[in-house]
C-alpha cells in the first residue's frame, strides 16, 4: 500500500514538473531557486460515512465536520512567477458519535501544487493562486457494540488554493493562505494557514 502510494505521487509529480516550467523571471528581483516550507493552520474537515455491517445487513450513515490543527511541510522550486512545490499533509482523525455507533476517518496526502505569484507587487506584498493534484490515503471506520465495519482506499484528490505572501528578507517569505482539498467524495478539507517559506541561493 505505501509502496503504490509513494510511486503514484512520485508520477503525479515528475508529470506536474515536466508541464509547469515556464521560462519567465520574477520582476521583484527575489530569489528563484529551490525552496522548503512549514504551514501551520486550522483545518475543518467534513466527513461522511456509509457502511453495511460485517454480515452484509443494514446501513450506517453519518454526517460530521469537525477543525483541528493542521501541519505540512513542502518543497519545491520557484521559476519567476510560477512555482511548483510537492508537500505531504497530515489530517487529524475526526469522530461522530451516534447513539451507540461510533464513525471515525482520517487521511494523510502527498501533493503537487502548481502556484501563479500574481505580478503584483505592493510592499513587500505578493497574491497568488494554484492548483494541487495529491494521492490521499482515506481510512474510515464505524463500529457498534460486537461489530466494526473499516474502509480504507487511496485517492487521487483535486485542490485549490489562493492566499499572499509578505517578503520579510531577500530569500524569506511569510505565507497565509486558503486551501479546499477535495480529498474524497466522502471527505472534504477547507484549510486557513500560515508559514514560512525560505529559499536556497
Amino acid at each position: 500500500m505505501k509502496q503504490s502510494f509513494f510511486a503514484a505521487f512520485a508520477a503525479v509529480f515528475a508529470v506536474f514538473l515536466v508541464l509547469s516550467v515556464p521560462d519567465t523571471a520574477r520582476a521583484d528581483g527575489s530569489t528563484i531557486g529551490f525552496y522548503v516550507q512549514g504551514d501551520v493552520g486550522l483545518t475543518n474537515l467534513r466527513a461522511e460515512t456509509a457502511f453495511k455491517d460485517l454480515n452484509g445487513v443494514g446501513d450506517w450513515k453519518a454526517s460530521y465536520k469537525e477543525s483541528a490543527l493542521l501541519p505540512r511541510v513542502s518543497m519545491g522550486h520557484d521559476f519567476g512567477d510560477w512555482r511548483v512545490a510537492g508537500d505531504y499533509t497530515h489530517y487529524k482523525q475526526v469522530e461522530a458519535v451516534s447513539g451507540n455507533k461510533k464513525s471515525k476517518s482520517r487521511a494523510y496526502g502527498a501533493g503537487v501544487s502548481v502556484i501563479y505569484d500574481v505580478p503584483v507587487y505592493v510592499a513587500g506584498v505578493q497574491p497568488y493562486v494554484g492548483g494541487r493534484l495529491s494521492v490521499n490515503n482515506i481510512r474510515q471506520e464505524v463500529s457498534a457494540p460486537g461489530t466494526v465495519a473499516k474502509d480504507s482506499d487511496t485517492k487521487l484528490s483535486p485542490g485549490v488554493m489562493a492566499g499572499v505572501g509578505y517578503r520579510v528578507a531577500r530569500n524569506m517569505v511569510v505565507d497565509t493562505g486558503y486551501r479546499y482539498n477535495h480529498l474524497d467524495g466522502k471527505l472534504k478539507a477547507h484549510e486557513l494557514t500560515v508559514g514560512l517559506r525560505y529559499s536556497f541561493r
